[in-house]
């Protein structure tokens, strides 16, 4: 990407979508990004030269790497262990990462010193992508069905528990039920054998011999 080209069409981008009704959306530009930006765009080989350019052309540089993400495809939205939640814009080759909080972390073109064969790199990663995300939806949509089968018979399972649970209850109502009764024949016999006693006390007259 000719830098010049980034220079004179930030506005003009602006106000396209401006025109769209997408709103430009600022970021946070961290260090790291402002030095690969005056390395990798504005050809800065050496440290000072780094450091001059960055002091020099600040503002400059917020505005085209901002116009790179506001103009660029969104490829990617994942966590990554380097930066955290990490999303990952695409614009003319141009690679640029940014990481939680809106920070862009860094940048760097896909340069393989041909265009054509830059470009077809590109194409043939992005339909590999394209592939791969297919294949991520597909399979979420066979595992939600799955769930949702999973799902439908735990709760038939999770009923048949409940009423067999209500079953038990009752049963366990039944058998205090039957130990009362039990309990009350006893006292029945007991009564009766009570009875043979006081008739055997009054015959005896509670003497003993």
């Amino acid at each position: 990407m000719n830098e010049e080209i980034i220079v004179d069409n930030t506005k003009e981008v602006i106000n396209v979508m401006q025109e769209l009704d997408k709103p430009f959306l600022h970021y946070n530009i961290t260090a790291h990004a402002y030095e690969r930006y005056a390395e990798r765009i504005a050809k800065q080989e050496n440290f000072t030269d780094i450091k001059s350019y960055v002091n020099n052309h600040r503002d400059d540089i917020k505005e085209r790497i901002e116009k790179l993400i506001n103009y660029g495809e969104l490829i990617y939205t994942g966590t990554r262990k380097e930066y955290g939640l990490t999303k990952v814009f695409l614009k003319d080759r141009w690679v640029v990462l940014v990481g939680s909080n809106d920070n862009v972390v860094t940048l760097y073109r896909i340069d393989f010193g041909d265009d054509e064969v830059s470009d077809l790199f590109v194409n043939k990663r992005l339909k590999n992508l394209e592939e791969a995300n297919n294949k991520v939806e597909e399979a979420k949509a066979r595992v939600a069905d799955s769930k949702n089968q999973l799902l439908e018979q735990k709760t038939s399972y999770e009923e048949t528990i409940t009423s067999y649970e209500s079953l038990i209850r009752q049963y366990r109502q039944l058998i205090e039920s039957t130990n009362v009764m039990l309990k009350t024949l006893d006292v029945e016999v007991r009564e009766q054998e009570q009875k043979v006693t006081d008739i055997i006390d009054a015959l005896i007259g509670k003497k003993f011999f």
